[in-house]
Formats: structure tokens, sequence, C-alpha cells
């Protein structure tokens, strides 16, 4: 099964996404990014080079997406139907210079660019507007989103801040600041959001490969590659189908052995570019039915179970107000970092995700 994933939020890759990219290439089949046409990139030779293949970098249009998330942004931000402070776009304490940002307009449906453009001092020239940031940035993710849920692309991200906006968006704000168990909550949490994290996973000297390299692996590794997709997208399928606190221990228990097996194989695999050393992790969120957590399984760090010695975790980051969210076939939303987490360090960068939620709906 081929694994297709959506990059965001920008059109170019520059040299801080170089690090994402070319881990996104040992990974994924295709990957999309959104490109107006018309638009000409401007990026690197080794940038170039990647993407000559046409698997990877691959120009999506927003243009037909653009109108119906404009207006269904614009309707949210109306009807207040998504209660987050950070869609309240206050700049007033802001200086000048960090206000505003460049949009193309063709990512933007006209009744939004209009409502962009009542906007105290917002201004348009030729093929951009130039708008809050802070605007700009969260309506580019809901595109982002909308064109994922469009075309059953996973969204993927090296930015914990944009990840957390788009979660929101993915669910349609029905997140919640923390995680409320039991009757006695007035919102009682119905489902989790839960991080299942993959440690060590790239090669360390990722930067050290060159484009040619990455291409020849692509191709002599495809089959390594796709094992382990599928068999982590169906370990996470089926962590978020169960129900019962039995059945998920026992997923826990058995189908992690499969992808520590795949994962093994994947990483073998690399011998083509004498990866040795490994670093960085891969996570996917999902939820999982509180029903199915059992209560009891929760400490403070609200980990559920810590990183195994394949690497492989899984955490609980908030709750959600209704209990089936996405019912998909594969997750939607994926994180990816350089940096390797120790065990010891699994609680702190499940707590961090944590506050990356809370900010956005409560600062």
């Amino acid at each position: 099964m081929s694994k297709n994933v959506l990059y965001y939020p920008t059109i170019e890759f520059s040299t801080r996404d170089y690090e994402w990219l070319w881990r996104a290439s040992l990974l994924w089949d295709k990957v999309y990014r959104i490109v107006p046409e018309g638009y000409i990139l401007n990026e690197p030779k080794n940038i170039r080079e990647i993407c000559s293949t046409g698997e990877i970098g691959i120009p999506l249009s927003p243009k037909k997406y653009s109108e119906k998330a404009s207006q269904e942004f614009i309707d949210k931000l109306d009807n207040r139907g998504w209660q987050a402070a950070a869609l309240e776009f206050d700049t007033s304490d802001i200086e000048k210079s960090e206000i505003y940002t460049r949009l193309h307009k063709e990512k933007v449906d006209v009744s939004l660019r209009n409502l962009m453009l009542l906007a105290d001092e917002t201004f348009e020239d030729d093929d951009w507007l130039y708008v809050s940031k802070e605007m700009s940035n969260h309506y580019m993710i809901y595109l982002a989103t909308e064109m994922a849920k469009s075309n059953d692309l996973s969204l993927n991200t090296h930015n914990p801040d944009v990840w957390t906006a788009s979660t929101f968006f993915l669910h349609d704000g029905k997140v919640q600041e923390g995680l409320f168990l039991g009757e006695d909550y007035e919102e009682e949490s119905k489902a989790a959001l839960a991080p299942v994290l993959i440690n060590n996973i790239f090669p360390d000297n990722i930067l050290d490969l060159s484009p040619s390299a990455i291409i020849e692996f692509r191709e002599k590794r495809k089959d390594e590659r796709r094992q382990f997709n599928d068999k982590f997208d169906k370990f996470c399928y089926r962590l978020s189908k169960a129900e019962d606190p039995q059945i998920l221990t026992q997923i826990w228990n058995d189908e992690k052995k499969e992808v520590e097996y795949a994962l093994a194989e994947y990483k073998k695999s690399m011998d083509i570019l004498k990866a040795v050393k490994w670093a960085g992790y891969l996570s996917s969120a999902i939820t999982i039915a509180t029903d199915a957590l059992g209560y009891t399984s929760l400490d403070s760090s609200n980990v559920l179970k810590g990183i195994t010695s394949a690497g492989i975790g899984l955490g609980l980051v908030t709750g959600f107000l209704e209990k089936k969210i996405t019912p998909v076939s594969s997750p939607y939303s994926y994180l990816c970092e350089a940096r390797s987490l120790i065990p010891s360090k699994f609680e702190d960068y499940n707590y961090s995700l944590y506050r990356k939620v809370e900010e956005f709906i409560n600062d």
C-alpha cells in the first residue's frame, strides 16, 4: 500500500527544511506540497535534484479548494464554532514589523480575501496579500488540512506549533484543554489524543546523504519502506479502534512486535546508505476511546506506555468531546523531528504536546 503525505505550511523548501525533506524522502512514497499555479519555485540545486523524480515535492494547486476552505474558515470564525484563543487574531500588542506576512492570492477565495483586506492596514500587491501573520498561518494550516482530507493524504510537518493547529482543525475544534475522565466532569472526555512514537528511526548523518543516494535507496528498498509504513499504520489503526482495556493492552503487547520487526528490516535496508547510527523520531496522532483506557492506567505524566527497547512509545495528550473523531484507515497527522528521545524524556515530550494544545485553546 502506498503512503502519501502533504507537507505544510510553506511553498518552498528552505535550508531549515532540508533535514525534514531528507527524512520524508526515506519514508514516504510521495510527498506533496501546496503550490499556486504559475508560481516559479526558487530552490537550491540539491532540492531540485531530490524532487526531480516527480515523487518528492509534488505541486498541488490550491485553486479548486480555496473557495470552500475560505468560506468554511470565515463561517467558523464568525459563528465562533472554534473556541480557541489562538484564532482571535488580536495583533494590538505586536510590533508592526512582525504583524504581516505574504499570502498568495490563489490560496484564498475572494470572500476571505475581502475579509482580510478589511483588517487595519492589510494591503495587496500583484499576486500577494500582506495580512496578519496569525490569520495567514492558521488559514494556511486549515487549507492544508482540508486538502489532505479531500485526497486521503497524511499531513506531515516538523513544527510542533503547526502540528497543534492542524490537529485542532482536523478534529473541527472538538479538542479539549485537558483529559477529563469519569462522570465527575462537566465536559467528560469521550476520546483521548494519543501520540504513537517511533524513536531512533533515521540515520544520524542524514544531512551527509546526497540526493542521488536517497533516490537510489527509494528505488532499491521500496519493499522494506512500504512494509514498515503498512505495519505502523495497522498498529495505529487497531489501537484507535479498541474499546476495551484488555484489547488495547493485547494490541500493544502483540502487534507492536510486528512493528518492531518491520522497523528492524527497514533500518537494515539502509545499508545501502551506510547507516549505522540512528536519531530522530516519527510521531503519529491517533484517537483512543477513553473506555479503552481503563482509567487506572493513567499517571501524572499521561504516559500510557514508555519507550520500548525498540523505540516505540504511546502517550496521552488531551481529550475530545466526541468518542469517534477520525474513522480513517490510516493516521492523518504526523510530526517528524530531528532529535531523539531517551525513555526518561518521553514524559517531557508528551507534556510539551499537551502544553501546545492548552496554549492554543487558552492563551
